[in-house]
């Protein structure tokens, strides 16, 4: 009797542990953006209101840098299924963002905003939140670059909702810094004392001597600089994945940005040698 009761406990306690979904309008969480040296920002994430695509129900989720979060812009649209996979909306399929559903071994190619890596799963365990509250943990490795990350049942990459594919990116880190809940704090990093971290007064142009963007925010024209000697490709996605403009810059490239939407995306510069990956936002 002693060990059906202990086993109905834990076949319990389990199902506590996994019974968490991702897309959900009562969360919100601040991921904070460094680039080397220490110059740091916050972003912060919502998902708000729903939308039907193609007969499938989503909800979409929106950014800020502002602390005040008076202007938000749209970065896609998700939605959950049954077996804890989640997925962004991109013209004509889905795309794989996370699998909640993973066990160790497994693999999977995850389409994030960067380079949409083989990921293979190291081990699956349980993380305690600020509340007491245990959630499933799944510990990845990129089976290429072999660059870590971490994801929470119900919460996310441990990089910031979007970034399950930054665990790599070159001059810019990620770090999931607060994760609210129902109005309730559950998940604090201890890399930063405040949920909306910034370091002000230091230029860009001192830290990163690789590539430089500017304006940011931009309206109409957007110059990249680079200190590069060969040429390199330029991408320009936006948060959805879909590419929306290509070229070859040498040096220094001005783009026409006023044909753009308004809203948040990701420039990436590769040459044989590295990738560099930088967000900006038009105005």
């Amino acid at each position: 009797m002693k060990k059906i009761i202990i086993l109905i406990i834990a076949i319990f306690t389990i199902s506590i542990v996994n019974a968490q979904t991702l897309v959900d309008t009562n969360k919100v969480w601040t991921v904070v953006e460094s680039i080397n040296l220490g110059a740091s920002g916050t972003s912060i994430y919502k998902f708000q209101g729903d939308t039907i695509i193609i007969g499938n129900n989503y909800k979409k989720l929106y950014f800020t840098s502002d602390s005040t979060m008076t202007t938000w812009y749209y970065c896609g649209a998700f939605r959950e299924d049954s077996t804890k996979k989640v997925y962004r909306q991109s013209s004509p399929y889905d795309i794989l963002y996370y699998d909640f559903g993973l066990s160790k071994n497994d693999t999977v190619t995850v389409h994030g905003l960067f380079y949409n890596p083989l990921m293979v799963v190291d081990s699956v365990d349980t993380v305690t939140l600020i509340t007491g509250e245990k959630r499933k943990a799944i510990y990845l490795h990129d089976s290429v670059n072999y660059c870590n990350d971490e994801w929470i049942d119900g919460i996310g990459s441990i990089l910031g909702i979007l970034n399950v594919d930054a665990s790599c990116a070159i001059d810019v880190y990620y770090n999931l810094n607060c994760f609210i809940e129902n109005d309730t704090l559950k998940y604090h990093t201890s890399f930063y004392p405040t949920c909306y971290y910034n370091t002000e007064g230091i230029n860009e142009n001192i830290i990163n001597n690789i590539v430089t963007i500017y304006p940011n925010p931009t309206k109409d024209n957007l110059t990249i600089e680079t200190n590069s000697n060969t040429a390199q490709k330029l991408e320009i996605t936006n948060l959805i994945g879909q590419t929306i403009y290509t070229s070859y810059i040498n040096k220094k490239a001005t783009i026409n940005t006023s044909v753009f939407a308004k809203g948040v995306y990701v420039l990436k510069l590769s040459s044989d040698k590295e990738t560099v990956v930088k967000k900006f936002i038009k105005q």
